[in-house]
């Protein structure tokens, strides 16, 4: 019985063969994966066995019971994140861990949570949602509200067709851009652009603008220069919600 943790050393052949061989061999390679998971869980995900992936063995009263693993649930919305581009080292984000230190921050995770509401109430993201636009230093927390916001959507709505994007991804995403029902595009700096980048990614964004799509934008550059860099979007000055970062 070795690897099964907390195995009372005195069962009895009945109780051994109360279960088969293969539930015991399946049980001990479960619990060296629970030794080793990380705080995101995930460690059985490819693990061929008779246990559910998230479930773990635990001894009641000598009995085995099958319990199901409380970081299983991170994982899975965290594969969620990674199935719309959201790369690792962002998954983690999350609203309960924003940092609201001042009024400009408390504010922008205010209108992203009206947004997300909207979203996640309705059995679709609605044509003609409005836009969020942050703006700020690098550093500020704009990726942290976008991952934050899909984050949510994912879980509560996992079969909405949802892209994340920052320029620094080495496909090419534009089918992506102009099909999803809900875009988080990172790093909209048109100071940076090139005149061809410019025109490529105003042509798919007008044309999620003019189609309705929910969208979110980060930006380092300031909100008025990414306003005036999107001029043929008609009405965004007026309808886009901007959120001001610092």
């Amino acid at each position: 019985m070795h690897g099964l943790g907390d195995c009372p050393d005195d069962l009895t052949i009945e109780e051994l063969t109360s279960e088969t061989q293969a539930f015991w061999q399946d049980a001990a390679v479960r619990a060296r994966s629970c030794a080793r998971c990380p705080e995101q869980g995930g460690a059985c995900a490819q693990e061929l066995s008779c246990f559910e992936h998230g479930s773990y063995l635990e001894w009641t009263d000598r009995m085995p019971t099958v319990k199901r693993c409380t970081r299983w649930p991170e994982h899975v919305i965290r594969q969620r994140l990674a199935e719309c581009g959201v790369p690792f080292r962002l998954q983690g984000f999350q609203e309960a861990s924003f940092q609201c230190v001042t009024e400009q921050l408390a504010q922008a995770r205010f209108e992203t949570s009206v947004l997300v509401k909207l979203w996640i109430e309705q059995r679709a993201i609605p044509c003609g949602s409005p836009w969020l636009l942050f703006s700020g230093n690098h550093g500020s927390g704009k990726s942290h509200l976008m991952i934050a916001a899909l984050r949510t959507v994912r879980r509560v709505r996992p079969a909405v067709r949802v892209w994340y994007h920052d320029k620094e991804a080495s496909e090419d995403p534009f089918a992506q851009l102009r099909e999803a029902k809900l875009l988080a595009l990172d790093k909209v700096n048109p100071s940076q652009w090139k005149p061809w980048f410019h025109k490529e990614v105003e042509s798919v964004l007008r044309d999620r603008w003019d189609a309705g799509l929910a969208t979110m934008l980060a930006s380092n550059d300031q909100a008025e220069l990414v306003v005036h860099a999107l001029s043929s979007l008609s009405r965004f000055a007026q309808e886009a919600v901007l959120c001001k970062l610092t």
